[in-house]
């Protein structure tokens, strides 16, 4: 009896499960897209202090250009600071230690479509009068 209500429960499946249909759509149009780089980016300048600088102050006020609305990291060994340009000029007084001072700018675009730019700095603080 067991046998006959399995072999007739295996064929009920088999016909319910018929041949499954995928519809196909055949009129899709994929349509390129071409973007620029937005005009209004600006490489990243620094205008002070010059690489090489030699000061006897424990801060330096670094000054420079970037895009409007980009992350500004500037970092070195003993600190870092981040702030977003809201204008086309930065001023950011970073402090400095004894020696030489190694200080990475990095801006990060608003856009993602635009480079990363990187200046790096050095700064040599001789000790205070």
């Amino acid at each position: 009896m067991g046998v006959i209500v399995a072999t007739v429960m295996i064929v009920k499946t088999r016909k319910e499960e018929g041949p499954k249909v995928i519809p196909v759509i055949a009129s899709t149009k994929v349509t390129p897209v071409i973007s620029r780089a937005d005009s209004t980016a600006r490489p990243l300048e620094i205008s002070a202090p010059e690489s090489g600088a030699v000061t006897d102050k424990k801060t330096i006020t670094i000054k420079g250009k970037a895009t409007p609305g980009s992350l500004l990291i500037i970092q070195s060994p003993a600190k870092y600071i981040t702030q977003t340009t809201e204008k086309e000029e930065f001023a950011v007084d970073f402090p400095l230690t004894l020696g030489e001072n190694t200080i990475n700018v990095t801006v990060y675009p608003k856009e993602s479509k635009l480079a990363v730019q990187e200046k790096l700095l050095l700064v040599y603080v001789l000790g205070e009068k």
